[in-house]
This record gives structure tokens, sequence and C-alpha cells, in this order.
């Protein structure tokens, strides 16, 4: 009965741990496809190492596509200008308060930031 209580702790402060550090777990679900392929380049990135575990591997990506993303949106965001309809900057520009409007950025040109 002690080693569960140990182990109960052991997790606990595990848990306050990564909680002080700001980590946050988020969960998905993928298809089987998409599974297999995570698990064969956990194996392949790996090299002669022991592979990588999926959620390892999976934070090792994001870390590295994340920042490229970012970047690729605040510079299509800023490439964007003004709105030719509100004339306010985009892409937040009215808010889309005139949204269904022909010239209105936000009826059809959102799309353009959108992945």
């Amino acid at each position: 009965m002690a080693k569960a209580r140990t182990d109960a702790q052991r997790q606990k402060k595990s848990r306050d741990k990564k909680k002080d550090l700001g980590e946050r777990e988020i969960r998905l679900k993928v298809s089987s496809a998409e599974y297999a392929m995570i698990e064969k380049l956990c194996k392949l990135r790996a090299g002669c190492r022991e592979p990588y575990t999926p959620g390892d591997y999976l934070v090792t990506l994001f870390r590295k596509v994340l920042p490229l993303d970012d970047e690729k949106y605040h510079t299509q965001a800023k490439a964007l200008g003004m709105c030719d309809y509100c004339n306010e900057v985009m892409p937040a520009g009215c808010g889309g308060a005139f949204k269904g409007q022909k010239e209105c950025y936000h009826t059809k040109q959102y799309r353009e930031l959108e992945l």
C-alpha cells in the first residue's frame, strides 16, 4: 500500500511541476493512417537512437512548425493593409460588421488567412 501512495505523490509532484512551468495538455484524435505515419516517423526521425514516443514527436514537431506558421500569419496579415470598404486596418477591420457586403473583407477575403 505504501508504494501506491508513493506513486500517487510522484504523479502529483509531476503534475504540479508541469503546472508551474505553464504546460497545458492538448488531446487529439487522428485516423489510423495518420497514427501509423506518426509511429513510422517516430522511428525514422530517431535515427539509431530509441524511437520518439508519439507525444514527444508531436511536441517536437509543434515547436518547429508553430513559430514558422506564426511568422507566416503575421506576414500575411501585414500585407492585407486597409479594407476597401470600411477603411480599417485588416484583418480586424470592422470586426465583421459589414460581412455580407460584396466589398467587405470579411465576406470572402478572410479565407486568405485560414489554413
